[in-house]
């Protein structure tokens, strides 16, 4: 029996999506709104990128994979993409 082909996480998608960063209590520390169809994987690429500029120390972007870790001065962060506001109510089923 083959494998199942697994959903690439940063498919471009036809609704907005946020990057997000997260802290190790997975509390929102920032976000940013992303346009739909935007290129997911280049965005998350740059913020890494800007992230080991700026000092930090970042784990690999597998290739299924739509987040990742970074440490500074024992500060570990997880910067992802998602499809939910953050700031707003969620996922329905996640809802109080």
């Amino acid at each position: 029996m083959g494998r199942r082909n697994r959903p690439d996480p940063l498919e471009p998608l036809q609704v907005p999506t946020w990057l997000v960063v997260r802290n190790r209590h997975r509390a929102p520390l920032e976000w940013r709104r992303l346009a739909a169809r935007a290129d997911l994987r280049a965005i998350l690429e740059a913020s890494k990128a800007e992230r080991i500029a700026a000092g930090w120390t970042c784990d690999d972007i597998g290739p299924r994979c739509g987040f990742y870790f970074c440490e500074l001065a024992g500060e570990r962060l997880q910067v992802g993409i998602e499809r939910y506001d953050p700031d707003g109510p969620g996922h329905q089923a996640h809802s109080g």
